[in-house]
């Protein structure tokens, strides 16, 4: 009877303990406060002249938390989907001004622990007060839009204070840009250390059984066609075309990771050359969450290379399964850390 009574308080302990690990996710929204202390990075020469201050922002998230009804819940952790309002004083009021975006993003516990270390990725949409104006603003060679891309990676760490009360101390890095579509593009990349408080609110039941993955083919292949436009130089007078068609070989290596090779054929209208095309071979690696995919690329071109500063390219990628076979894709192409264009596009694989 002893040893009955032991394996049921053992289990009882366990089973406390698992709850109280997820115990932030008891509750269906949380509510988030932060605020960020950094500065914006010179990644290139001609930006040092207009960081001046160090930047501070202010952000507001409303977390949507998962409770381990989809099978992908419990074997990420049970993840959390955020949409976040952010204002950022930049540190230099004349030329760049205040910026104002919102994202949406996913947060991905990275330990089971009650305590645990996060990674977290945001896409959305930013607005930057002052811009490049050639009589007015003409050392602003970082942002020639008022409206940008907005992204954000950050790595936190969340401390429970109790079952609906989080504090997060995190450090992160906010990217701005507009892909290209108008001149100059440099972007800004804000780098921040952030403190948070969050608290929980609409209480909701956690399926802590891990709901077994559905086992897919080891190799797929897609087929992907994506288009974009974007502005050649500060003196254009119009935007130019771009297509990509990119053919994928696909391996996965268990039921979330995917290594992607292939190539890329690319239409650019912005090449001065005769040759508007260019070839480029590819790898990858993709992360699978649910229909969800986020994935980045690096590629070397083979065809028409032009200069060596354009001969290597990445991609950052985030995707959507529609169907089995249908997808849609946004991505952002760029070389080392200044963007060439974004695009939107549709993918065929043949499982």
């Amino acid at each position: 009877m002893t040893y009955i009574f032991k394996k049921i308080l053992i289990l009882k302990l366990m089973l406390l303990i698992c709850l109280f690990s997820i115990g932030q996710k008891m509750y269906k929204l949380n509510l988030e406060s932060s605020i960020s202390y950094g500065r914006i990075l010179p990644h290139n020469q001609h930006l040092k002249k207009i960081i001046l201050n160090n930047s501070i922002s202010l952000e507001s998230t409303i977390y949507f938390n998962t409770n381990g009804n989809k099978t992908h819940h419990a074997h990420f952790l049970y993840p959390s989907y955020g949409l976040t309002f952010n204002f950022t004083k930049s540190g230099n009021k004349s030329q760049i001004g205040n910026i104002f975006s919102s994202y949406g993003s996913i947060t991905l516990p990275l330990q089971k622990k009650t305590n645990p270390l996060s990674f977290k990725i945001g896409l959305g949409l930013g607005w930057v007060e002052k811009v490049y104006d050639v009589n007015s603003n003409y050392q602003n060679l970082a942002i020639g839009s008022h409206l940008n891309a907005n992204a954000q990676i950050k790595f936190e760490k969340t401390h429970v204070l109790n079952k609906k009360q989080n504090l997060k101390y995190a450090i992160l890095l906010n990217h701005l840009s507009n892909g290209d579509l108008k001149n100059p593009n440099l972007g800004f990349n804000i780098c921040q250390f952030q403190t948070s408080y969050s608290f929980g609110l609409k209480p909701q039941k956690i399926d802590t059984l891990l709901k077994p993955l559905t086992k897919t083919k080891k190799h797929h292949f897609s087929i992907f066609n994506s288009s974009g436009l974007k502005e050649f130089k500060i003196t254009s007078n119009g935007l130019n075309f771009i297509n990509e068609t990119s053919f994928q070989f696909e391996k996965n290596f268990g039921l979330k990771s995917n290594l992607i090779t292939g190539l890329d054929f690319l239409y650019n209208s912005t090449l001065e050359y005769e040759k508007k095309i260019e070839f480029g071979l590819i790898i990858g690696y993709v992360l699978t969450i649910g229909k969800l995919r986020l994935g980045a690329q690096i590629g070397s071109h083979i065809y028409n290379k032009s200069d060596n500063y354009r001969r290597i390219y990445n991609k950052i990628m985030a995707q959507y399964q529609l169907t089995n076979h249908l997808s849609i894709r946004a991505s952002l192409r760029s070389h080392i850390f200044n963007a060439d264009f974004m695009s939107i596009g549709i993918g065929y694989t043949i499982n």
